[in-house]
């Protein structure tokens, strides 16, 4: 959860920029370029924390809305039920737009539901082909989910493969996207070092994880390995829990 709030954080940051440029842009198409400026507007509000006509967004933009509703509350909501408010919201955007395969990951992910994660994934690309690829965002945060939980011999072989639709490949081609695109930059570099260490390329996989700690410091799956690793000296495990705690 800390990583999407900096990931988001940064997004939200970005887009605001993008939204007031896109605003005075275009004359021609006046109309949607405003309405696109202002979902992104909303969404980086959204995302950080401040408030909104969220209600008009909704009854505007019935799906995108909802989900927007739902990066406000897990932003601000303190009460106990906030996981119950937000997933309630990802619901309503994906009971609005059942065929929006962003819809059905962001309900998927919320309910930590990974399988029905990597199954809109490969709907995606059974739908869309190796052309139309899925957005980068999306796929690192499925893949560092996915590559961390691998454990068992089956697991494990799924990390060391390298077809057009490995895990190596898809996430490869998603740190490969530049952070303003893929807020999850840090936890695609994350997930191929754990693919490089599943194969026994170790000293590839610490390369990569010093990619995800300079992206996020606080990446919650490099840190802790590079930290525990009987290579690095107790200066360097001291360096990389000061950046992560600098950083939050």
């Amino acid at each position: 959860l800390q990583a999407e709030s900096r990931a988001y954080l940064g997004d939200a940051l970005g887009a605001l920029d993008i939204a007031q440029r896109d605003a005075v842009c275009l004359v021609s198409g006046l109309a949607k370029t405003q309405r696109r400026a202002q979902l992104i507007v909303a969404e980086s509000h959204a995302k950080l924390g401040r408030p909104f006509d969220y209600d008009a967004l909704i009854k505007a933009s019935p799906a995108r809305g909802a989900r927007i509703r739902a990066h406000y509350v897990a932003t601000t909501s303190v009460a106990e039920d906030a996981n119950v408010q937000k997933l309630r919201w990802l619901r309503s955007a994906y009971e609005a737009a059942p065929r929006s395969p962003r819809c059905a990951f962001e309900f998927a992910w919320a309910s930590g539901n990974i399988d029905a994660c990597e199954q809109v994934i490969k709907s995606w690309l059974n739908a869309h082909g190796e052309d139309d690829e899925v957005p980068a965002d999306v796929t690192a945060r499925w893949a560092s989910r996915k590559a961390s939980l691998a454990t068992s011999d089956n697991q494990l072989d799924i990390l060391r493969s390298r077809d057009d639709r490995s895990i190596f490949t898809l996430v490869a081609k998603a740190a490969k996207v530049n952070s303003s695109a893929n807020p999850f930059r840090a936890l695609a570099f994350s997930a191929l070092s754990l693919c490089c260490d599943a194969s026994g390329d170790t000293a590839r996989a610490s390369k990569l994880r010093e990619k995800a700690l300079a992206l996020d410091p606080s990446d919650e799956i490099s840190g802790p390995i590079e930290t525990s690793s009987s290579v690095n000296s107790s200066a360097r495990c001291r360096e990389i829990c000061e950046n992560a705690i600098k950083r939050n």
